[in-house]
């Protein structure tokens, strides 16, 4: 008879004891192993079999394929039965199978490199498939036979999963207190397709080696399908068993911090989070999982430093995987919090290939320099019913109505929620949450929040907020840094008189070395920021993020390595750090091309036909040439340029040459500037940053505040930078191309319309530089433009399965 889930779970709930049911999860954990594993050549059926019982239903439904009487024939029965598992009933015995052994078994197979697990997290096997296969089957492969599945393979290390309590990776497999939910699996995300609008991660299966049982197996599946129809829902009731239980609205915290850890995090960066586990009391499980695998090594008597440096990359993610999810995430935020790990102050960190969500409110894991946190759709009805459980819990009811209300009495599941409507998310950490210790702790345990003894109020606030949810508009302080640099040079110059002594200059000279250090940094990010604006392939190249590190090798592309200028040459240095001088010709330069620019004929510039995407329109699609500037309406190019020529003006007018050598090399009385030449020098300096920065000619990041849209569906959209300043951009768009805006990010907004149609706003993303923007660079990597483009894998592991209650 065929069963639904909700009938199987029933069944195994009320049919199996708990130690039976942990032997039921034991074996579909091997089935899983084998089932998603590359099957080799090599693979040794034999030393499987021994393991594995047959139920009666598996001997039944067996008994038609083939007499069960030679060895070889029984031992593909009993392989047959444990690949397919099930079809309307169990195909195994749970009580005649030796789960111990089984597992053991497939851990040898695994460690021998019989059995192939592929690494579905990082991009070694996604580099190697576009370097050596993207050029088959026009680069859209959604399978690889065998021979080509172990090539593929070959020189990488075997992936790191979980099924229920075994951990599985190139160390064997292992067995834990904790579950997971990191199904083995042959379709391993690898490409994307030739089409510059498509934006799908596809999938190839890798094939395995034809042993005798699996072909048993397969047809095995198609005779019952046949005779008895479809196959019970014996899956989803066993996934579940694998996976830690998750709440009902709010789903399974941290179910996928792992794949955040493996693809969020270099290879030195797993190194640390290891060093510092080794370096607990997490040690002795460490490295007693080693000396099971490499008994050869006197692991117990190496310091976390040799340890992590003697494991690779692969290891040393499966031990970390022996530690539970709220573990790992406490290592993660200790290593982020002591600045071990540096992540970008504007960056946020997430899994590339994602894992399978049993439940549409499982919240994707994401990392930045607050820690790591589950990502919530409604953070505020999130904080609201914390809130309310954190007192309610700790029988403190008549203490948040008093905070809410400022009333007597028990409070009511609806007072957070209104105290909320009146207060900044920060306001209700500080008011309701803070002022008591036992509220506080509760709190942070519940988020997997660390509390360090010297963090201050604001920190602890920011990370509040982030464990729960929020995005938080996260800027560095450069620009300030300069205003307030600046500020202090201009205030020395009021107190100093026209004859300047010894003390003077040394005052001077302090205040005004650090303005012109500063001053560097700013011009170099207009004149990196500007050329790789206007002169980059937005749609196909830069894919509209701006990386500093690309935009600096840009300058060199379009405007030369060197510059002759007044007898002298000036070089660029595309690693940054340039001087003054060399700063002021390259600016000079960039403004004389852009000029030239805006009246240049265009032509030379069109995109060739095959770089078009698929919804191409050639009245909606904004970017038809591989060079911004050709796609700008000639009048708002000219209206940026004309405020760019007013900031060199400036910079012009204030002699900085003069004043940044008198300050910094010349220690004669009579060379030094004059105060009246620096009070100018500071004043047209300053002037020129503070209009670059209001006007968004400098690289100037903006976090989307609000987005609003009514009835008929136009749309609002409120942005802030570090200073406080509001833009409004509407939505929207008629033309195609342009990126959307996002909560949670940084961008870069050019001040001007420049491609000349309404609510057509240049929007791109930030990416700052660290491991894991290098980690991702060039991705995602597309092959040859005359390659059709492929269909969308719509069954991927990235989709939420709705599991049935």
């Amino acid at each position: 008879m065929w069963k639904n889930s909700v009938q199987i779970g029933q069944e195994l709930a009320d049919e199996l004891s708990d130690a039976q049911l942990d032997r039921a999860a034991s074996l579909f954990a091997a089935h899983m192993i084998l089932r998603g594993s590359v099957l080799t050549e090599g693979f040794e059926p034999e030393s499987i079999a021994p393991y594995i019982a047959l139920s009666s239903y598996g001997r039944d439904v067996m008994a038609p394929l083939a007499d069960i009487t030679s060895a070889d024939e029984e031992r593909d029965a009993l392989l047959c039965a444990l690949y397919s598992f099930y079809h309307r009933d169990f195909l195994l015995n749970v009580e005649g199978c030796d789960t111990s052994g089984l597992i053991e078994a497939l851990s040898q197979e695994i460690r021998r490199g019989n059995l192939l697990l592929p690494a579905r997290f990082g991009r070694e096997l996604y580099d190697k498939f576009n370097d050596r296969f993207v050029g088959r089957a026009k680069g859209r492969a959604s399978h690889l036979d065998h021979e080509d599945s172990v090539d593929l393979f070959f020189g990488s290390p075997q992936g790191n999963y979980q099924i229920g309590t075994y951990v599985l990776g190139p160390l064997g497999i292992h067995k834990v207190p904790h579950r997971r939910l990191i199904a083995p699996d042959r379709r391993v995300p690898l490409w994307h397709c030739s089409d510059t609008g498509c934006n799908a991660l596809h999938r190839v299966e890798l094939g395995s080696f034809p042993h005798s049982f699996t072909q048993l197996a397969s047809l095995l599946e198609a005779t019952l399908s046949d005779s008895v129809g479809p196959a019970s829902e014996w899956f989803y009731p066993f996934l579940r068993l694998s996976a830690e239980p998750g709440s009902t609205h709010e789903g399974r915290k941290y179910f996928d911090v792992i794949a955040l850890l493996a693809d969020g995090l270099g290879d030195d960066e797993v190194k640390q989070v290891l060093r510092d586990a080794l370096s607990s009391s997490d040690r002795a499980v460490l490295v007693e999982t080693l000396a099971q695998t490499k008994s050869s090594d006197n692991w117990k008597g190496m310091g976390p430093d040799i340890i992590s440096d003697r494991v690779d990359r692969n290891e040393a993610i499966q031990l970390i995987m022996i530690l539970n999810d709220a573990r790992v995430v406490e290592l993660i935020d200790r290593s982020i919090a002591s600045d071990q790990l540096r992540i970008p102050v504007g960056e946020t960190r997430a899994s590339k290939a994602g894992l399978l969500r049993l439940s549409t409110v499982d919240p994707r894991s994401t990392m930045s320099n607050l820690g790591v946190r589950s990502d919530r759709k409604q953070p505020v009805a999130y904080m609201a019913a914390t809130i309310w459980k954190a007192y309610a819990e700790t029988g403190s009811l008549s203490d948040l109505e008093w905070r809410c209300r400022k009333g007597a009495g028990p409070a009511s599941p609806g007072s957070p929620i209104d105290f909320m409507r009146a207060h900044e998310p920060d306001s209700v950490i500080k008011e309701l949450v803070l002022p008591s210790r036992e509220i506080t702790h509760w709190l942070a345990e519940q988020l997997n929040l660390q509390i360090a003894a010297f963090d201050d109020e604001e920190t602890i606030v920011s990370r509040f907020l982030w464990k729960l949810g929020f995005n938080l508009p996260r800027f560095d302080d450069r620009f300030a840094r300069f205003h307030r640099q600046s500020a202090a040079f201009r205030e020395e110059l009021l107190k100093a008189t026209a004859r300047l002594n010894d003390d003077d200059r040394d005052r001077l000279r302090s205040k005004g070395v650090n303005v012109f250090v500063s001053l560097e940094a700013i011009l170099e990010d207009l004149i990196t920021y500007n050329t790789w604006l206007f002169f980059s392939d937005h749609f196909t190249q830069t894919r509209f993020e701006y990386e500093r590190k690309s935009a600096l090798h840009m300058v060199t592309k379009v405007l030369g390595s060197q510059l002759s200028s007044g007898g002298a040459t000036s070089f660029w240095s595309t690693s940054g750090h340039n001087t003054l001088g060399p700063l002021l010709v390259y600016l000079r330069a960039l403004v004389k091309e852009l000029n030239k620019r805006v009246l240049a004929d265009r032509t030379e510039t069109l995109r060739p036909t095959e770089e078009l995407p698929h919804f191409d329109d050639k009245d909606r699609f904004a970017f038809r040439h591989v060079e911004l500037w050709a796609d700008t309406s000639a009048i708002d190019m000219k209206s940026y340029v004309d405020e760019l020529n007013g900031i060199t003006a400036r910079l012009e007018k204030a002699s900085l040459a003069e004043v940044r050598n008198g300050l910094d090399h010349f220690r004669e009385e009579s060379r030094f500037p004059k105060v009246e030449t620096m009070t100018n020098c500071e004043l047209f300096v300053s002037d020129a940053v503070r209009l670059a920065e209001e006007r968004r000619l400098l690289p100037v990041p903006v976090w989307l505040r609000s987005r609003s849209n009514d009835n008929v569906g136009r749309i609002k959209y409120e942005l802030e930078d570090h200073a406080g300043r509001r833009s409004i951009l509407y939505g929207p768009a008629a033309i195609l191309g342009l990126r959307p805006l996002e909560f949670g990010c940084p961008f870069l907004i050019p001040t001007s319309n420049l491609l000349g149609h309404t609510n057509a706003d240049l929007v791109f993303r930030i990416v700052e530089e660290s491991s894991y923007s290098a980690l991702w660079s060039n991705y995602p990597r597309r092959p040859s433009a005359n390659v059709p483009p492929a269909e969308v894998d719509t069954s991927g592991a990235n989709d939420p399965i709705a599991v049935p209650a």
